[in-house]
């Protein structure tokens, strides 16, 4: 587990830390020839236009081992960089249903205006089941 804490903490700051009590590899490592090496300080960890990934193993006893490969996520756009406008999605059983969500969740927004509008829309359609389309309010769109 520390290994893992220690990895994506490495990825979070774009930096690899030293390997502890290092003194000389083994002689019989090539490490000039290979593309492997160890860190004796604090190194920037460059992207190289990928994401940065790096693998955690832990090796137990009597074979219970574990091994997991780990990618840093994609980087957050900037509010600026996101659309001007957002689809806010409601799912209700009825009209009367839709014009209540429709009111709360314009009340919720106008009365916390740091809520960002991208956050919200995409967190939407996560929150309740989706209901079948009626024909008497399928296809409306509602401002």
């Amino acid at each position: 587990m520390a290994g893992l804490i220690k990895t994506v903490l490495a990825m979070e700051h774009g930096a690899i830390p030293p390997t502890l009590h290092f003194k000389a590899p083994n002689p019989a490592i090539e490490f000039a020839s290979s593309p492997f090496y160890v860190t004796t300080s604090l190194r920037k960890w460059e992207r190289n236009g990928t994401p940065r990934r790096a693998g955690v193993s832990s090796f137990g006893v009597g074979g219970t081992n574990a091994h997991v490969v780990i990618e840093e996520a994609p980087a957050q756009l900037a509010p600026a960089e996101r659309r001007s406008h957002q689809l806010l999605v409601l799912s209700a059983r009825s009209q009367a249903a839709l014009d209540n969500a429709t009111r709360q969740l314009g009340a919720h927004l106008q009365g916390h205006p740091e809520l960002d509008t991208a956050d919200v829309a995409f967190t939407l359609p996560h929150r309740a089941p989706g209901f079948p389309i009626s024909p008497h309010i399928g296809g409306q769109f509602r401002g």
